[in-house]
């Protein structure tokens, strides 16, 4: 019995990380879509959580 080598295609690589960087701008555009006051909530959020983790931590 004759197993198959299967190998990605030449390029394949490429394409896959295209599509990633098509989805990663999509959703940083969603992200500032949303508006600037969003934004500089989340913003907020995420360093004030950051802080406080780290704090903790200490």
């Amino acid at each position: 019995m004759r197993l198959l080598n299967r190998q990605s295609k030449k390029g394949q690589g490429i394409v896959e990380y295209a599509g990633a960087l098509v989805v990663a701008a999509l959703i940083v555009g969603a992200v500032v879509t949303a508006g600037p006051s969003n934004l500089a909530s989340m913003f907020n959020s995420v360093i004030s959580s950051v802080e406080t983790s780290i704090t903790g931590l200490l």
